[in-house]
C-alpha cells in the first residue's frame, strides 16, 4: 500500500477494484508479514468488485508467456504450470481474467 504523510497530503482517495485481500495470493512463509495498512482516518476509500480490466480466451500458452514476460530471465519448467493446464482443463481449456487496479489521488498540502 502507497503511505502518504498526512503533513504533506490532504484529501486522500483511494478507488479499488478488486483488490479483495491481498494477503490471499502470497505464499504461506509471508502472509500477513507486510501489509500493513497505510489508509488513514481521514482518506476516502471506495472498494468495487466489478472488472474493469478484462481478457477473454485466456490459455495455457498465455498463461506461460505472460509469466515469461513478468520473469525473463527465470526458466519455469512444465511440470510448475501443470496444475494450472489441469485446472483450464476441466472448464475447457480457456478462461476469463479480470485484473485487480488501484487509484491514489490527493492534493499537496
Amino acid at each position: 500500500m502507497l503511505d502518504l504523510d498526512e503533513e504533506k497530503w490532504c484529501n486522500v482517495r483511494r478507488i479499488q477494484w478488486r483488490l479483495g485481500n491481498p494477503d490471499e495470493a502470497l505464499p504461506e512463509q509471508i502472509k500477513g508479514k507486510w501489509l500493513d495498512s497505510h489508509i488513514t482516518v481521514s482518506e476516502v476509500v471506495q472498494k468495487h468488485d466489478e472488472d474493469i480490466i478484462t481478457m477473454s480466451g485466456i490459455d495455457i500458452d498465455w498463461i506461460k508467456g505472460y509469466y515469461a514476460s513478468l520473469y525473463p530471465a527465470k526458466i519455469v519448467r512444465d511440470e510448475v504450470f501443470q496444475e494450472v493446464e489441469e485446472a483450464l482443463r476441466e472448464v475447457g481449456g480457456k478462461v476469463d481474467l479480470g485484473w485487480p487496479m488501484a487509484i491514489v489521488m490527493a492534493t499537496r498540502r
